[in-house]
């Protein structure tokens, strides 16, 4: 369980873990101290216990920033080590979908403000090589990008959907793939509706390799 709470004037991520036979331990800071309010988005973990931490710190009133923090040492008392900056672009993060895979590994996608628009960008995590580079799938070009969906199977192969705003009264769902050894395909139109429309975004991939989009 992560979650984030006020310490001393400033918005820190707490964890606590759940064990069979120990129950729930104490809230413990996770992390080093922070200089700016840290709120905790989810977290990861691997099934030999490895955690991730995926958060969000706010830097002012315009500039937020996406974090990881790994654990040094797993397990119910396990602790924390430094801090990875996933974009180095401040601006404000909204939104962001996660992936995991059965090893451990993950991919997670997010949206980010960066005046006049917002671009989507995506990273992947391994136990082996750890974090690689931020790779864009979607580029800020004065339009609204938001609410990303991101799911996949157990190859590699991901579907990324996100809504974007062309226009005040206009929505429109977009997708781009990406394949192993290819990388992310060019965003394709889904969709456009009117901004009256919901502006929830949901995804599924089918054992049959479809996918689903709603």
């Amino acid at each position: 369980l992560v979650y984030s709470r006020p310490i001393d004037g400033k918005w820190q991520l707490m964890v606590r873990w759940w064990a069979p036979g120990q129950g729930w331990s104490i809230g413990r800071r996770a992390g080093p101290l922070p200089d700016s309010d840290l709120f905790a988005q989810t977290v990861h973990v691997a099934p030999d216990g490895h955690g991730t931490i995926l958060f969000k710190e706010d830097r002012s009133p315009t500039e937020e920033a996406p974090w990881a923090l790994e654990q040094r040492e797993t397990g119910y008392d396990g602790t924390w080590g430094e801090m990875t900056l996933l974009d180095p672009d401040y601006g404000r993060v909204d939104g962001w979908s996660t992936k995991v895979e059965a090893d451990g590994s993950f991919t997670t996608i997010w949206a980010n403000y960066t005046n006049p628009g917002r671009s989507l960008f995506a990273r992947r995590y391994t136990r082996a090589n750890g974090w690689e580079p931020r790779q864009t799938i979607s580029r800020s070009d004065r339009v609204q990008r938001g609410n990303p969906a991101l799911v996949g199977d157990t190859t590699g192969r991901r579907l990324a959907a996100w809504i974007e705003r062309p226009s005040a009264d206009r929505l429109a769902v977009w997708t781009s793939r990406f394949e192993p050894g290819s990388g992310w395909t060019a965003p394709s139109l889904l969709a456009e509706e009117d901004a009256g429309s919901s502006p929830s975004l949901t995804a599924a991939w089918l054992p049959s390799g479809a996918t689903l989009v709603l």
